[in-house]
């Protein structure tokens, strides 16, 4: 049977379609997308990526440098959800009972193109004035998934099931936080020191469609006094929300051989410095029988992590150089995302929404007052790099240079909180790109990377339902598989 809830949906649809093509997807832990500059991004570099990586690697800069850096991201997932892990859905009729089962497990798959910008200019006014300082401002997007899963073999008596067994966690949509900096550096000259600083602007949203029923979980019909006559309970919700915040970024770059040894370190704080994000917006809904929408505004919990990078970069020869670099990402800063309509929150929101252990709120009120709570309790992540460059006619000639990268970034989802959404494994990289001068003012280099992701199979979480009322989910246990393939561009540009 056919149900108006989905042909009034399209409007969902449409509003989420727009931002299929928005940056960009996890390539780090989490969902971080910082690979900006290719293997010349890391926290011992002197162009305008450092202004993220690094701020006191500007200080080493001379006179005026701008960047363009463009990655173009093909990227492969898939979810498989289990029989089992289907909620109960009560319905006498064996054959529709176990149609209803069939229509949310399977296998759902994405196949998405997506770019990630970055922009940067930074100058030196040490020619100009004879202070070794130097100031930049960049654009680029730390944090972010797009995903637009594809369609699967729809159902005449179930017309959700088009949308796929992933679609009580993400039919399409965004969740992103793009950064301004403004950064300015230092260079003791006796200790060949550079101390920096990045004040950054935050603009993080969400748009996110996913299926959804009054209850909370994935059953799809309401049998009503009659056996065999049914009402259709699942829906339709569209998370449109955003926040605003500040961070600060700190580092120093230590020249401990001249032209020869570099060490650097680094710190950026979390949003809004506590890491206690509050998204403004609106949570449209259509459920079961419905026939008109409902709009509600909503405010949302969210956190970001900050992170700590420490790298190093040898240069033993006029023609090679080594580079070794890793973060430390305190993704346990993510617990949980909350959505209270803005009418019902009293007090702190995060107050309003703390749970215990098994998702249960402090706050008796919250069971009645909270729309949906998500837990996450994500776990903090390392990644570790390595690269080498090779400049076939020496350093100083410059018109052509290799490079080389491999690394590994580690998960910071366990396995009961995974879903479909925002998906996390561990992962494997490798790298292959080449510089060569445009004259004696412009490079571009292309490399070419790929994100090898360790499958996740989390099917023994189908026995495991630990969410009381209020946080409870449908069941996300499943096989997850993911594939990045990234082709970076870069121009810069010097004077």
């Amino acid at each position: 049977m056919k149900s108006s809830t989905f042909a009034r949906c399209a409007t969902c649809v449409t509003l989420v379609a727009a931002l299929g093509m928005v940056p960009a997807v996890a390539e780090a832990s989490g969902f971080a997308t910082a690979r900006f500059g290719g293997e010349r991004g890391n926290p011992v570099e002197f162009n305008p990526t450092a202004l993220y990586y690094n701020p006191a690697g500007i200080a080493f800069s001379q006179g005026f440098n701008a960047m363009l850096d463009i990655a173009w991201v093909y990227r492969t997932a898939s979810y498989e959800r289990p029989h089992y892990a289907v909620g109960g859905q009560r319905i006498s009729d064996p054959d529709d009972n176990a149609a209803a089962i069939a229509a949310n497990a399977g296998e759902g798959t994405v196949s998405n193109f997506l770019y990630a910008p970055m922009a940067g200019l930074t100058y030196s006014l040490e020619e100009s004035a004879g202070i070794p300082l130097a100031l930049g401002l960049a654009f680029y997007v730390p944090f972010g998934g797009s995903t637009i899963w594809d369609q699967v073999e729809g159902s005449e008596m179930f017309p959700g099931a088009e949308d796929g067994p992933n679609r009580w966690f993400a039919i399409e949509g965004s969740i992103r936080t793009l950064a301004f900096t403004l950064g300015a550096a230092y260079r003791i000259e006796p200790l060949r020191l550079g101390i920096g600083v990045g004040a950054n602007l935050y603009l993080s949203d969400v748009d996110t469609l996913r299926a959804r029923t009054g209850e909370a979980t994935d059953r799809l019909l309401d049998e009503g006094r009659r056996p065999g006559q049914y009402a259709l309970l699942e829906g339709r919700a569209l998370a449109q929300a955003s926040s605003t915040d500040f961070g600060l970024g700190v580092g120093l770059l230590w020249e401990a051989v001249e032209d020869t040894f570099w060490v650097g370190a680094s710190w950026q704080s979390r949003p809004g410095f506590n890491g206690r994000m509050v998204y403004d917006g609106e949570l449209t809904q259509i459920l079961g029988t419905e026939t008109e929408y409902r709009v509600d505004d909503i405010q949302m919990t969210s956190q970001l992590p900050d992170i700590f990078r420490l790298g190093l970069r040898y240069r033993p020869s006029s023609q090679w150089e080594v580079r070794t670099f890793m973060d430390f990402s305190r993704w346990s800063a993510f617990d949980q995302q909350c959505i209270v309509a803005t009418n019902n929150v009293q007090g702190d929101i995060y107050d309003f929404c703390r749970t215990r252990v098994d998702g249960s709120f402090d706050n008796d009120a919250a069971n009645n007052l909270v729309i949906t709570n998500i837990p996450r309790r994500w776990n903090d992540a390392v990644g570790i790099r390595a690269g080498a460059s090779f400049w076939p006619g020496g350093h100083e000639d410059g018109n052509l240079e290799l490079l080389f990268g491999a690394g590994y970034d580690g998960n910071a989802v366990p396995d009961n909180t995974l879903e479909p959404a925002l998906m996390d494994m561990t992962k494997f990289s490798l790298s292959l790109g080449s510089r060569i001068a445009l004259g004696d003012n412009v490079g571009f280099m292309l490399t070419a990377s790929n994100i090898f992701y360790q499958q996740r199979d989390t099917r023994a979480e189908a026995f495991r339902q630990p969410w009381q009322s209020g946080t409870r989910q449908p069941n996300s246990a499943g096989i997850y598989n993911q594939n990045v393939f990234i082709v970076g561009t870069n121009f810069d540009f010097a004077f």
